[in-house]
């Protein structure tokens, strides 16, 4: 049975990540792609574009609503939430899947920063 509650935090989260500018270039787009796919659910539905509207203008104060009306549409719309899960599926693959080089001129020590995913980093010193 899939727990709805990990889908929807897990693309609100993603949301976030795109709205704020944080994230990793995966993230950004999945969230992009997300906030589109919600908007065209919401369409009609005032409330529910209302709470996005706020939710993309100050994230931190309107995730629990906007968590909280999506968990409503995918119970009531499974496709609607099947369409969620495979957009995360389909980036969180491709962010396990991401490589990053990093090409560094000069001598001494090369330090490479992440966010603590599995990504594969690549480290080239050019002399």
């Amino acid at each position: 049975m899939i727990d709805w509650a990990i889908v929807i935090s897990t693309a609100v989260g993603f949301m976030d990540a795109s709205i704020t500018k944080i994230g990793e270039a995966v993230a950004t787009k999945a969230g992009d792609e997300l906030i589109a796919v919600i908007k065209k659910k919401f369409k009609g539905d005032k409330e529910g574009k209302d709470i996005l509207s706020n939710f993309q203008k100050k994230p931190s104060g309107y995730k629990d609503a906007l968590i909280d009306i999506l968990k409503e549409k995918v119970e009531a719309d499974k496709a609607f939430g099947d369409e969620i899960r495979s957009i995360i599926e389909k980036n969180s693959q491709i962010q396990n899947n991401a490589r990053i080089t990093q090409n560094v001129k000069g001598t001494g020590n090369a330090v490479t920063a992440g966010n603590n995913s599995p990504a594969k980093t690549n480290v080239t010193i050019n002399d």
